[in-house]
């Protein structure tokens, strides 16, 4: 029985193949269950975004997201954990115009898959799940209450622009300021 339930526990949870995101199953707002690996092959690279409709961080996020969503159709919404109902997540895509695919991770999956710490948390992958990327959108906060007016770096941006134009990123790795997940 002690052997069973690992196994048990790691399929409520959604995940075939232990530490490989592509096996991974997470419902959308939408009331569908998406697959990983169907996303991944359907982009050149995914922009995973960790996000949460209540922080201050990500609400001022929201117009660079999707400026870089017209250019590069690649970011998927990730909701973590339990505190957001489908209905309240399409709410806040409606209210914020926000296109593009919205995932509820409720038992943070994926959250701990990819090694996200706080929202927003931007991680790009190839079409296998590798990491290209990770850290924040911008250099726009770097502590709590603060907002630059000018922005300096785009990183996700910068990012996703190398990897289109079929270069290497750059600057793989920043660190990501927000809300923590917990």
């Amino acid at each position: 029985m002690i052997r069973i339930l690992p196994l048990v526990l790691l399929f409520a949870l959604g995940c075939r193949g232990a530490g490989d995101i592509r096996e991974l199953e997470l419902p959308t707002a939408n009331g569908d269950i998406a697959r990983i690996d169907s996303i991944l092959i359907s982009r050149n690279h995914t922009a995973f975004l960790f996000f949460s409709p209540e922080c201050p961080v990500c609400l001022i996020s929201i117009d660079e997201l999707k400026r870089i969503d017209s250019v590069h159709q690649s970011l998927v919404y990730v909701y973590p954990g339990s505190y957001y109902s489908s209905s309240r997540i399409l709410e806040f895509h409606n209210e914020y115009d926000i296109d593009g695919l919205a995932l509820i991770d409720t038992a943070n999956v994926l959250v701990k898959l990819l090694g996200a710490q706080v929202t927003p948390h931007a991680i790009v992958t190839d079409q296998n799940g590798k990491r290209l990327y990770t850290g924040a959108i911008d250099d726009r906060s770097t502590d709590i209450g603060t907002k630059k007016i000018v922005v300096t770096h785009r990183y996700l941006s910068d990012a996703l622009a190398l990897l289109a134009a079929g270069k290497p990123v750059s600057i793989d790795s920043t660190e990501a300021f927000g809300c923590y997940i917990e």
